[in-house]
C-alpha cells in the first residue's frame, strides 16, 4: 500500500502554526530516520559532557500529528545539535508524545523503503525505538526500557555485591537521623532530596549525622538542606517555614548563621505562628495581617538566680513590623541571665530616684517647718496688734513675708510631685 507524506497532508494545517509560532528551524517526524532523539532526566545543562556540545545547540520545533485531536499539528520546543543530530527532549515531554511522533517516524521508515527500494536492509533503522538512545536514563539498580509506547524503569539483574551496595545506599537514606549526604571520593554534600545524589555510585554513598568539615555543601539544596536542620525532626514542616522565610525576605546566608552558628530550631504547622526555640527558651512568632509579634514562654521565678518553664506565651512587647530578622537577632540576643543582669540595673535606677526624692521630701519638711514657725510666729495676735522681731518692720512687710515663704513650701511640694511621677 502506497502511503503518504504528512507533510502534504497537514501542509495547511502547518502554515497556521508556523504564523502562529515563533520558530526558526521545525522537523517533522518522518524526517528523523538519520536523528537520534536523546530523553534526559532533570536538567540538560547537568548531562555529561554538556560543555562540549553546548554551544552547538539551537531551537527547534518538533512536529506532532495526532488526527484525531482537537488540534491535528502542533509542536514542542527540543534543542538540536546540528553536528551529530542528536535532538535533546526532556523525559516527561518525550512520554507525552511519543505515542504520536512514533507513527511518523514509522511512516518516514515506510517512505523510504517506498522511494528507495535497493536501500540496504542491512540499515540499522529497522522501527521508532531505534532512533532514541536511552543512554542518560539509566538509574542505579534499574534499567529504562519501552512499554506501551512509554519510558519504564525495570529493575536490573545485580550480583550479590551490588545487591549489598545497595541495600547499604537504601539504609543510609531510611535513617532519619542522617543529614548529610556525599561521596567518599570528594565532591559537595547534599539534601536527601537533592536530585544530583543519583550522580553517587552505591559503592561511594555515605549518608552521615555529622558535616564532614572537608567537603562544600551544595549550592542547588543547601537552603533545603538548612530547613531540615531546623525543622528536625518533622520534615513536612520544611514547607511552611521557608514560605514564612521567603515572604520576610530572609535569606539562605542569614538562615545559616541562625541555624548553623547560632543555633536556632523553629516549628510552624500553618503560616500564622511559627515557634523558635533558642538554648531553654522557646519563642512565638505571631503573623498577622503581614506583620510579626513576638510571645515568650511562660516561666515562674523560684529564686533571684531560678525559674522553671510553665506552659503557655505572654506577649514580649516586640513589633517588627515585618522585619523577621530583627525579632530573630532579639531572639539569639537573649539568655536568662541577660534578663536578671536588665533586672537589677532597673531596681537600682529606681533605688536612686527613690533616694533623691527621699532627700527633697526631707528637705522640704524641714523648709515648711521653718515657713510654719516664722508663719506663725508672724501671726500671733496679742489682741491689739501684731508682735513684730524688728521694730521697724510694718505688719503688711510682715504678712508678705509669711506669704512669700507659703508660696515657697508649695513650690517644693510641686517639685516633689513631679520627681516621684518620673
Amino acid at each position: 500500500m502506497k502511503v503518504c507524506s504528512e507533510k502534504l497532508i497537514y501542509q495547511d494545517c502547518f502554515k497556521d502554526l508556523f504564523n502562529k509560532t515563533h520558530q526558526d528551524l521545525f522537523l517533522w517526524g518522518e524526517d528523523l530516520a538519520d536523528k537520534r532523539l536523546i530523553p534526559y532526566a532533570g536538567k540538560l545543562k547537568d548531562l555529561p559532557a554538556y560543555d562540549s556540545f553546548s554551544d552547538r545547540l539551537i531551537d527547534c520545533g518538533l512536529i506532532i500529528i495526532n488526527p484525531s485531536g482537537t488540534t491535528p499539528v502542533r509542536c514542542i520546543t527540543s534543542r538540536l545539535d546540528e553536528f551529530s543530530g542528536r535532538i535533546y527532549i526532556a523525559e516527561d515531554s518525550f512520554n507525552s508524545i511519543w505515542r504520536s511522533l512514533r507513527r511518523s517516524v514509522l511512516l518516514g521508515i515506510r517512505l523510504e523503503e517506498q522511494t528507495k527500494p535497493d536501500i540496504d536492509s542491512a540499515r540499522l533503522v529497522r522501527k521508532p525505538e531505534d532512533i532514541v538512545v536511552l543512554d542518560y536514563l539509566h538509574r542505579t539498580g534499574s534499567l529504562p526500557v519501552f512499554e506501551n509506547h512509554r519510558i519504564i524503569y525495570k529493575p536490573k539483574a545485580l550480583t550479590m555485591e551490588e545487591k549489598r551496595l545497595l541495600s547499604a545506599r537504601q539504609s543510609a537514606l531510611d535513617n532519619r537521623k542522617n543529614l548529610y549526604f556525599y561521596s567518599r571520593t570528594g565532591g559537595e554534600v547534599h539534601d536527601r532530596d537533592c536530585y544530583l545524589l543519583k550522580n553517587i555510585s552505591n559503592a561511594d554513598f555515605i549518608g552521615s549525622e555529622e558535616h564532614p568539615e572537608d567537603l562544600p555543601d551544595c549550592p542547588h539544596c543547601f537552603r533545603t538542606l538548612l530547613l531540615r536542620i531546623g525543622c528536625y525532626p518533622s520534615a513536612k514542616e520544611i514547607p511552611f517555614c521557608n514560605r514564612i522565610f521567603t515572604t520576610f525576605g530572609l535569606r539562605t546566608g542569614q538562615l545559616n548563621r541562625y541555624v548553623t552558628t547560632e543555633g536556632i530550631r523553629f516549628h510552624a504547622r500553618s503560616l500564622t505562628e511559627m515557634t523558635v526555640t533558642h538554648g531553654e527558651d522557646t519563642w512565638l512568632i505571631k503573623i498577622a495581617d503581614g506583620h510579626l509579634h513576638l510571645w515568650h514562654n511562660n516561666y515562674v521565678k523560684t529564686s533571684e538566680t531560678e525559674r522553671y518553664l510553665t506552659s503557655g506565651f505572654h506577649d514580649q512587647g516586640v513589633e517588627a513590623d515585618k522585619n523577621l530578622k530583627k525579632i530573630l537577632n532579639y531572639i539569639v540576643g537573649y539568655t536568662w541571665q541577660k534578663h536578671l543582669e536588665a533586672e537589677k540595673m532597673a531596681e537600682e535606677t529606681d533605688s536612686t530616684k527613690d533616694k533623691d526624692a527621699s532627700t527633697i521630701l526631707i528637705a522640704a519638711n524641714a523648709d515648711v517647718r521653718m515657713d510654719s514657725d516664722i508663719v506663725t510666729d508672724a501671726g500671733k495676735d496679742t489682741g491689739t496688734e501684731m508682735n513684730h522681731t524688728d521694730p521697724d518692720t510694718s505688719p503688711q512687710e510682715t504678712a508678705h513675708a509669711g506669704l512669700s515663704l507659703w508660696r515657697q513650701f508649695t513650690a517644693y511640694i510641686k517639685r516633689l510631685f513631679h520627681h516621684l511621677i518620673d
